[in-house]
């Protein structure tokens, strides 16, 4: 029998290969857009552990820091010249910290946490301060006082959580945020 006499055509054979074809190309597609959903949560969005007011957090390098104050200020005084003004629409966040190295390739690197998982880094704005805000210089298993400035918006500036060590650059990690005791 040729192809031309046959009894329905193969019509809906043709039609159902379609339908699936499409439906797998949608399945791969929502796999895709699962998978880098996924891999975009958990790589990008910062996961933090409030500890309890003065407890102490470590660093990437496994130096213990606790935070001794944090407080704010429009404008910060320095050594040589004129106080600093922060930027319109800015304040001055400074944080003491005391830490115990005990790597000698700990630099100290702590960023400072906000809600909704914002973070701030330190301020380059500012210079000449009586305590470092890194303490690669400093003696290994003493316990060493450190201060970090941060420039934060107004509008966020109640919305701080605390300090952490910004050194640790495992996605699964989860950074320790410390507070002052209260």
């Amino acid at each position: 029998m040729s192809p031309a006499t046959r009894v329905g055509g193969g019509r809906p054979r043709n039609r159902l290969r379609a339908w699936l074809a499409l439906w797998c190309v949608c399945m791969l597609a929502a796999v895709y857009v699962a998978g880098w959903a996924f891999w975009s949560y958990t790589h990008q969005n910062l996961r933090f552990v409030q500890l309890p007011p003065g407890e102490s957090a470590v660093t990437g390098k496994g130096s213990p820091f606790r935070v001794l104050s944090i407080n704010q200020a429009r404008s910060v005084p320095v050594k040589y010249g004129k106080p600093v003004e922060a930027s319109p629409g800015m304040t001055f966040v400074l944080v003491r910290f005391e830490v115990t190295r005990v790597d000698p390739k700990d630099y100290c690197l702590l960023n400072l946490a906000g809600a909704d998982r914002v973070f701030y880094e330190y301020t380059t704005r500012v210079s000449g301060r009586p305590l470092n805000q890194f303490c690669q210089e400093w003696p290994t298993n003493v316990a060493t006082e450190g201060e970090v400035i941060y420039e934060v918006p107004l509008s966020r500036v109640n919305q701080i959580a605390g300090v952490y060590a910004s050194d640790q650059r495992d996605w699964r990690t989860r950074h320790l945020v410390a507070s002052p005791p209260r």
